[in-house]
């Protein structure tokens, strides 16, 4: 058998889907009880897919003590969030949920002679004919549950180096101002595809979840976030503006 011919059977195998009824499958068979065997297959999801789908397929696989630590940073907040997802009637809604790559390279944080390429899942909501994305790290579970989940399979690695950086500031501020806002700061360095696994899925959508904590922890952080808005519009705190962080960035100063 020709080497290219094992090779499209061994993506073929590798390949698991899910369903909006909260199922998880391999070829024809229900794979949901398998779920850890599959974390690192290549994973599609069906046009219907929800984020309830998401949700009741981490309740069918039942196996939180598990899934919980891999995907959050805690023993219970996994549960805690689909509990309130699947429990809390909601409301339909025509936003989508975004599953898409972030990628770029950059200099090491303790040696900055080491180049490093980092990339991760990223998920924020969109609305039909508004080009603005938002992040779902505040928003109740319970809101965007009826949110269908999409994918972007763009992969673009960005160069994200302080001296790249730098150049970049440098020409764009040499240009006339008409002509600076189509230039971009960061440099593409790749442009191509890349699928998510299961394990890519499932972590990017509950580790931005819970990026602020469980459901208490994020309502007690949005809170906060609040205050110090009120205290900014109030005059009772001061910032550095964008224009003072960019001349500190420029090379030679």
């Amino acid at each position: 058998m020709p080497v290219v011919d094992v090779a499209w059977k061994v993506v073929k195998m590798e390949e698991v889907r899910i369903s909006a009824d909260g199922q998880l499958h391999h070829y024809k068979n229900k794979a949901t009880p398998g779920i850890l065997y599959f974390l690192q297959y290549t994973c599609k999801l069906d046009e219907d897919v929800t984020l309830r789908s998401i949700l009741q397929l981490i309740d069918n696989a039942n196996l939180y003590d598990v899934l919980s630590p891999m995907l959050t940073n805690s023993p219970t907040w996994l549960k805690e969030y689909v509990d309130i997802g699947l429990g809390t009637p909601v409301e339909d809604t025509d936003e989508e949920l975004i599953l898409s790559w972030g990628a770029g390279v950059n200099e090491d944080y303790n040696d900055k002679n080491i180049t490093e390429l980092y990339d991760a899942v990223n998920i924020f909501s969109v609305k039909p004919n508004d080009p603005s994305t938002y992040s779902i790290g505040f928003t109740p579970v319970n809101e965007i549950v009826n949110c269908k989940v999409r994918q972007n399979n763009e992969y673009i690695v960005a160069d994200d180096r302080l001296d790249t950086l730098q150049k970049q500031i440098k020409y764009k501020d040499s240009l006339p101002a008409e002509e600076q806002e189509p230039v971009e700061l960061f440099v593409k360095l790749l442009e191509t595809k890349k699928y998510f696994t299961l394990y890519n899925i499932l972590y990017g959508i509950f580790w931005e979840m819970s990026f602020h904590g469980g459901p208490k922890e994020k309502v007690e952080r949005k809170e906060e976030l609040v205050s110090r808005i009120e205290k900014i519009d109030s005059g009772d705190e001061k910032f550095v503006s964008w224009e003072d962080i960019k001349n500190k960035l420029k090379p030679g100063e």
